[in-house]
């Protein structure tokens, strides 16, 4: 592996590469060439989840997590169809007054099987495969129609929701924020929306003009 992180020079300009190596053995792991690639690609695609540049000798379990990875995408569009999300809101307080002046949305997944899912289980799933989008869509809409309602029952407070790099990065996303702003009512200077500093910086001039 070590060899391919040597500079390549290709005309006049200089290259870094990197190799991600996926190890099967056998007859351990397939005994034949079709399940001896498939699990040395698995193993691949292992290595590179975990910042590449290395070899990974294929192991059992890899290919369950792939299992479950399938299963669980399978669910998440369940989830979507049959409206399984939920948000919990954490409150804001000023230390002074001691009113609660915003409040952070959190989501959700109230799955009938297994019960309260946290979003660490699922998000990373949701923004490999797209699933964050309409995911996201919903959480801004219900929070944005919550922070209202508080509104029209005299509660002027703000309303927080984090947004994915998926989400930010999408063509349609500032169209949606304004959609759904209009939609529910909620003035805008009531809601924040949260994204990591990687996010922004990664398509930093696409980004500041978006938000």
């Amino acid at each position: 592996v070590d060899l391919f992180k040597n500079i390549v020079r290709i005309d006049n300009y200089e290259m870094l590469s990197c190799a991600s190596i996926g190890i099967v053995l056998y007859p351990n792991h397939g005994k034949d060439y079709k399940i001896l690639l498939k699990n040395a690609d698995t193993a691949m695609h292992k290595v590179k989840n975990n910042g590449k540049s290395q070899y990974k000798f294929y192991e059992n379990i890899m290919g369950k997590e792939i299992i479950e990875k399938i299963l669980m995408e399978v669910e998440l569009i369940k989830a979507i169809e049959e409206k399984q999300f939920l948000l919990h809101y954490q409150p804001l307080m000023d230390a002074k007054s001691g009113k609660i002046t915003k409040v952070e949305a959190l989501i959700r997944w109230q799955h009938p099987i297994y019960g309260l899912i946290p979003p660490c289980d699922f998000i990373n799933i949701a923004e490999e495969n797209g699933l964050i989008i309409p995911i996201g869509e919903w959480v801004l809409k219900t929070a944005c129609e919550q922070c209202k309602a508080w509104h029209d029952n005299g509660y002027h407070i703000s309303i927080s929701v984090n947004i994915s790099a998926v989400q930010l990065h999408s063509d349609f996303f500032t169209k949606s924020v304004s959609d759904i702003l209009n939609e529910t009512g909620l003035y805008p200077r009531y809601l924040e929306v949260e994204i990591t500093e990687g996010e922004v910086i990664e398509r930093i001039d696409e980004n500041i003009i978006k938000l």
